[in-house]
């Protein structure tokens, strides 16, 4: 049997690609508009790691990023201490060598996923995307020890339970939460403005 999965792309996406057609006279208009009607400014919007402290933490490991985003949560190795920890009010990130179909619980508690192995259009990107959950990818240096419920980065040593930040635009990855901040990507809104004609639309 052929399993296939439809296609997702981000609003930001969405956008670009329609309004750059317009300009292209590829399309219409008219075409231009249906195709981001239903657009807000807040979905054209990017979360990134904020850097108005100061310096910015040193990551302690980097990956491939698949889904972008910027996320902070407890370390969890399965789909049954996700669970847990979700229905306690907690935000989790699922580390995995490689993500299997039967993680599909675990990433739908989990807020991102971690990969030893993989690529872009690996099962777990693919499943991460479909969700909007941030996902990164192959992260070589990260060795999962199941029997103590742990992890090592090189040198460095989490468990299960302790915090970590995924930054899916970089690629890198942090102990403890970092301040992240939400920027919407304003040239954008303004291009949709201007299709639309009226700011009381957008």
């Amino acid at each position: 049997m052929l399993q296939t999965r439809s296609g997702k792309r981000t609003a930001i996406a969405t956008a670009k690609i329609a309004l750059d057609l317009l300009d292209e006279n590829i399309i219409t208009s008219e075409q231009a508009l249906e195709r981001t009607s239903k657009l807000k400014p807040a979905d054209l919007a990017v979360t990134k790691i904020s850097n108005s402290q100061g310096a910015i933490a040193s990551p302690i490991a980097n990956a491939i990023s698949a889904c972008s985003g910027v996320v902070s949560g407890e370390i969890v190795f399965d789909a049954i201490e996700a669970e847990k920890r979700t229905l306690r009010g907690h935000k989790t990130i699922l580390l995995r060598n490689e993500a299997e179909t039967a993680d599909l619980g675990a990433l739908v508690n989990a807020v991102g996923i971690l990969t030893k192995t993989g690529a872009r259009t690996s099962h777990a990107a693919v499943v991460a995307r479909q969700l909007g959950k941030v996902c990164l990818v192959r992260c070589l240096n990260m060795d999962i020890q199941i029997d103590s419920k742990s992890v090592k980065f090189d040198d460095i040593t989490l468990h299960e339970g302790d915090t970590i930040t995924l930054d899916g635009n970089s690629g890198n990855i942090y102990s403890g939460e970092v301040q992240s901040q939400v920027i919407i990507d304003q040239e954008l809104v303004n291009r949709l403005l201007e299709l639309r004609g009226n700011t009381s639309n957008v």
